[in-house]
């Protein structure tokens, strides 16, 4: 039986190089002059083309490019003269065996030299029809079932095809589009239907059969997709495919998997459920925004924007490689970043989005409204400026700021090394961290913080690293040399200086009375560097219960600026006081008490007699 029909468009010419017939078992006695062609109802005479086989089962009609270069409507059938049927090995007849009919129609551009054409196929008004357009004329209508095949050929001048049938009415065979000379384009339309769509370098499927090619192309430069209100499955895996919302938006269940090609989108509404990018590129047009309960899922290839990224509340981004390229990213949603490189000259993150990162490299800086978590191990990096005004929590991950951080909110290391050029702390903000906890600071750290209850750093070390003058912000009230005094006080486990480095402490909220308290004091130096350290009239505290402050003797020290260097035995107020873990729970975890709460630092030492 015969099974399948396949006219196959010429690669330079107009119409068909071939048509091939495929049977399900070998058969004999199959002969060109038993086979008739007509174009339009009238009989094409046979002109030198040749009927090959190597099994018996498939056949190819040669030489096909003059006898179907004019348009029209073609139809092959099996018409046998003389003695001999076409049989199969049981050597039953083709009367028996089935040998239908095979329709094809090829369409032309160009009624004038280099014409720019565009060719749309559409379904009809009737149940099951199909029309065919030339430059807004109708030029075919057919039942989709009676037409194998439809060949069009743009030839010159920059050309456009239209496809707008849905799975159920495109030809069995498919559709050959060549573009010819000139820029030329193809619209595929989505439907109301779920519509099934892979787009490769040269051709279209439709349906779940990957072999099954609906379209294929030549000599076009873009495929661009037009949305439709169905839920889609739409793959891209080479080619150049533009992705166009029109005045509709994608079905809330449709997806997208990118893994190579060039894929480009208007700035509209993407409204996708799932996309998936493994490789090639995603670029958008200017700004776009990913709608509610959308996923993103990138893990090589490139999204590029040269606009704005907005994940609306419910969205998702989840990249573990790849490159994103951004001017601004608003998360009201998630963004997961776990390998590749997110580039951003701002990440906004809203009070109800969420930045987790934990691999890979932020080459930007952020605003922190929401939440952010690292972790995964290693260092992360932020390359630009950076600010938080909501809850940053580190998880066995070391941080590293290079380019300045003002923080206004929550900042919990758990444990990391944190490093910093430039740290800011403003009234609102606090830091977290205990045991394995470390600060670097190359730069100043000035705190204007008034969260006491909130702050805790007294089992943390804090490093100033590099050699010259560094600035420190204290906000602490100088209780006296009580250990009590250490408690509640921004007072920290370890204050270290580097070799060669200088510290000069200012007043962080301009109230009188100010200290800072410190477990151990770390000189590179030796005690020759205290020298280095302008008090700018403040006392500091030590721990002369610290073996690793048995330098000091115990003593009290003159410092420039006008204040001392004094010992406290709070060996067993800091052993007893507040874990970090209590102190965030306290303060919901990394969660932020409102803004709105005003601390008022003590003016009187409590604990004078």
């Amino acid at each position: 039986m015969l099974e399948s029909a396949t006219a196959s468009g010429a690669s330079t010419a107009v119409g068909a190089g071939e048509i091939r017939l495929d049977f399900s078992e070998a058969v004999s006695w199959l002969r060109l002059d038993d086979l008739v062609l007509k174009r339009n109802g009238q009989v094409v005479s046979w002109d030198g083309q040749g009927l090959e086989t190597e099994d018996g089962i498939q056949f190819r009609i040669t030489n096909l490019e003059e006898l179907t270069g004019t348009a029209g409507d073609y139809e092959l059938s099996y018409e046998p003269s003389g003695d001999f049927q076409v049989e199969d090995v049981a050597g039953n007849t083709a009367g028996s065996i089935g040998f239908p009919t095979f329709r094809f129609i090829v369409v032309k551009g160009d009624a004038s030299a280099n014409q720019s054409d565009t060719v749309r196929v559409a379904p009809g008004s009737g149940a099951n029809e199909v029309q065919v357009f030339l430059n807004g004329t109708q030029i075919h209508a057919f039942t989709a079932s009676d037409v194998g095949q439809v060949i069009v050929d743009g030839l010159g001048g920059n050309d456009t095809f239209i496809d707008e049938l849905p799975s159920g009415l495109k030809p069995s065979a498919g559709i050959f589009y060549r573009g010819g000379s000139g820029a030329n384009w193809i619209e595929v339309y989505g439907t109301s239907d779920d519509d099934i769509m892979a787009f490769g370098i040269d051709h279209i499927t439709s349906g779940a059969d990957e072999d099954a090619r609906t379209l294929e192309f030549v000599n076009v430069n873009t495929v661009t997709l037009i949305s439709s209100s169905g839920s889609d499955d739409i793959t891209v895996s080479d080619g150049v495919v533009v992705l166009q919302n029109g005045q509709n938006l994608w079905g809330a269940g449709s997806s997208l998997t990118v893994s190579g090609g060039i894929v480009y989108t208007d700035g509209g509404l993407v409204n996708f459920g799932q996309v998936t990018q493994t490789g090639g590129s995603v670029s958008v047009d200017n700004s776009i925004e990913l709608n509610t309960n959308i996923t993103y899922s990138l893990s090589d290839g490139t999204f590029y924007i040269p606009g704005n990224l907005t994940l609306l509340s419910g969205a998702s981004f989840s990249q573990s490689g790849g490159n994103v390229s951004v001017t601004t990213l608003y998360a009201d949603g998630s963004y997961s970043l776990t390998g590749g490189v997110l580039g951003v000259q701002s990440l906004e993150i809203s009070s109800g989005g969420s930045l987790s990162f934990w691999g890979g490299d932020l080459a930007g800086g952020f605003n922190n409204n929401g939440s952010i978590s690292v972790g995964g191990g290693g260092t992360r990096s932020v390359s630009n400026y950076s600010v938080n005004y909501g809850t940053i929590k580190t998880y066995d991950t070391n941080f590293d700021f290079q380019n300045g951080f003002d923080n206004y909110g929550s900042y919990y290391s758990d444990p990391a090394d944190n490093f910093f050029t430039n740290l800011t702390i403003g009234s609102s903000g606090y830091l977290l961290g205990g045991v394995g906890d470390r600060f670097f600071v190359s730069g100043n750290l000035i705190s204007h913080s008034t969260r006491k209850r909130h702050w805790n750093t007294i089992r943390a070390e804090l490093h100033f690293v590099g050699a010259g003058e560094h600035v420190m912000g204290i906000t602490g009230v100088d209780r006296g040399d009580k250990g009590a005094a250490y408690i509640k006080n921004f007072a920290w486990g370890v204050l270290g200086l580097a070799s060669g480095a200088g510290l000069s402490l200012v007043d962080g909220d301009d109230v009188a009375g100010g200290a800072l308290y410190v477990d151990r004091l770390v000189l590179a130096d030796g005690i020759g560097q205290l020298a280095a350290i302008d008090s700018g009239g403040f006392n500091i505290y030590y721990n002369a219960d610290a073996a690793e402050n048995a330098y000091l003797s115990g003593l009290s020290y003159q410092l420039t600026g006008g204040g001392w260097l004094r010992p406290s035995y709070a060996g067993a107020a800091i052993a007893g006081a507040e874990d970090v873990t209590e102190t965030a729970a306290m303060s919901g975890a990394a969660g932020m008490p409102p803004r709105e709460e005003v601390l008022d630092k003590e003016t009187v030492d409590p604990l004078a007699g």
